[in-house]
């Protein structure tokens, strides 16, 4: 276990010079969707996972989008706010992030619990898949020209 957390460290620890590079370029909304994606990967790891060796890319994949929801959130919410009221979107932030902490696990026993493990990988598979095709047309929607025109208009 030791050994899986170390390697998912190094990869959070690289992930910051890559996903850095990667939101200056594209931007913070583009860089949650390519890591959503990503993510959705991580229970896969865990459905086929009959040894160790199949956590491993789990282990590398938290720690590679760890590091760009990070840097997006902390990007996304400096550009798009009043510079005083950053602290109070931070806050916020964090709030949600604590709460998702603290109820998920029980979400998950709970679910195990009603449907087979096996099967509760899959369901994650499938909502973080689907989040990440909601923020990418939502995305796409938010910044065409048609939704400036509309913003626009009086």
């Amino acid at each position: 276990m030791g050994k899986l957390v170390s390697v998912s460290s190094f990869f959070l620890i690289f992930s910051y010079l890559f996903w850095g590079h990667y939101i200056d370029k594209k931007g913070a909304c583009h860089s949650l969707i390519l890591n959503f994606f990503l993510a959705s990967f991580i229970p896969l790891c865990y459905f086929f996972a009959s040894t160790i060796w199949y956590i491993v890319p789990a282990s590398i994949i938290s720690g590679f989008t760890v590091g760009a929801g990070e840097l997006a959130r902390v990007q996304f919410i400096t550009n798009r706010t009043k510079s005083k009221d950053i602290p109070t979107y931070q806050g916020i932030d964090f709030t949600l992030i604590g709460l998702t902490g603290i109820i998920a696990p029980f979400l998950g026993v709970t679910l195990m619990h009603w449907i087979e493990i096996k099967s509760l990988f899959i369901l994650s598979f499938c909502l973080i898949a689907i989040s990440s095709l909601v923020m990418f047309l939502s995305n796409r929607y938010y910044f065409s020209p048609l939704a400036s025109s509309i913003s626009e208009s009086p």
